[in-house]
């Protein structure tokens, strides 16, 4: 079970450490086009706030790049367009390596939802969010994940400790990056192509 928590750690910088050693490490780069367009949504000073006081001040920097670029024009960037590239490239092992697991068990730990279900249940509705489950369904043929992430959607935890605190801004930007995927053929070209 641990090692299944583990690989949904967010420990260590995002932008320098190895994401092959965990799907954590690979959300935030995945998120940037949700980010695109949640940061429409955001008051540039509160970005501007950021950038005095947050202690990674790249974060609010990226932010603001974001709210004056459109998103198809942020993610052409070549270090941002190369970063979630490689997120996308080191989430694909990750997500095989979790379809092998859920072959032959209904959870991570065997016949009990657990702990690491429910940290994978995080990792799994960002990744809906995103667009990117439906694109690795497909492009990697997935089954079982499918299957595993409409139980935990099931599950009674799945409410409180997930629906419950659904972020109003991230909602919106959810919506508004399926119509740009949906609409904005450039946009999805540079995500998936």
């Amino acid at each position: 079970m641990e090692k299944w928590i583990k690989l949904t750690s967010l420990s260590g910088d995002p932008l320098t450490s190895d994401m092959s050693k965990s799907a954590g490490l690979c959300i935030p780069a995945l998120s940037i086009p949700l980010f695109a367009q949640a940061i429409k949504h955001i008051p540039t000073h509160r970005i501007v706030t950021g950038l005095l006081f947050h202690p990674d001040k790249r974060r609010p920097l990226i932010f603001l790049a974001a709210k004056l670029l459109s998103a198809h024009r942020f993610l052409r960037i070549p270090k941002v367009s190369k970063l979630v590239m490689d997120s996308r490239h080191a989430m694909t092992k990750h997500l095989l390596n979790l379809e092998g697991q859920l072959q032959g068990s209904p959870w991570l730990a065997g016949r009990s939802y657990s702990l690491a279900d429910l940290t994978w249940a995080c990792t799994l509705l960002r990744l809906e969010e995103t667009g990117w489950l439906e694109y690795y369904c497909k492009e990697l043929e997935l089954v079982a994940i499918p299957k595993y992430y409409d139980r935990l959607k099931r599950e009674k935890n799945w409410y409180p400790a997930i629906d419950s605190v659904q972020s109003p801004t991230i909602i919106k930007a959810t919506k508004a990056l399926k119509y740009a995927l949906e609409n904005d053929k450039r946009l999805s070209s540079l995500l998936y192509s």
